[in-house]
């Protein structure tokens, strides 16, 4: 019964189907699947310097505000240090509102029926909000408003939002554009 598969024509039609199809076809799912990798890592990549950029100059204010708080009640205004980076604070918040359209952008194209790119802009929206906030130069009155406003954004975990974010993009099923087929990890 097995013995036609012995023949010649056979073993040489069977080597052609191998090679001609099914190696191709591991192949490009291979490669289809390396770059979904290179795609993901670089928006994990572009989300994570847009976020942190700001993050860092947020946390730069904070800390001359915090130190130079007496200072500010002995001479009634705060030091040109803290301006200055409040200066850059709000240079950096301008330089977020593009990059962080562009990495939305970029997460509505590949997570199509996901909740992932509202998160995104969920959570950018929180950071410029602080970012806005800390830019601001103190009005008279406002440090009680700003701290509880600081408080909320702050400790509500936006490190912590961001981190799941990053995670669950690594995670989640997508379209990759190239083939739309889901590819899952």
């Amino acid at each position: 019964m097995w013995a036609f598969l012995r023949h010649p024509l056979i073993v040489a039609l069977v080597g052609i189907i191998i090679t001609g199809l099914l190696v191709p076809y591991f192949a490009r799912r291979w490669q289809n699947q390396q770059k979904a990798l290179e795609v993901r890592v670089g928006l994990v990549t572009d989300m994570s310097e847009c976020a942190m950029g700001l993050i860092a100059r947020v946390q730069g204010v904070l800390r001359l505000t915090r130190d130079s708080h007496l200072s500010e009640e002995q001479q009634g205004k705060p030091p040109d240090e803290l301006r200055a980076a409040r200066k850059r604070l709000r240079a950096a918040r301008e330089a977020f509102e593009v990059r962080e359209a562009v990495v939305g952008t970029k997460l509505e194209v590949y997570f199509v029926d996901s909740d992932i790119p509202s998160r995104w802009d969920t959570l950018a929206r929180e950071l410029a909000d602080l970012a806005d906030l800390e830019g601001l130069e103190d009005p008279v009155g406002e440090a009680e408003h700003r701290a509880a406003l600081r408080d909320d954004l702050l400790l509500d975990g936006l490190l912590d939002r961001k981190a799941v974010l990053i995670k669950d993009v690594l995670r989640a099923p997508w379209v990759f554009p190239t083939s739309w087929v889901p590819w899952r990890r």
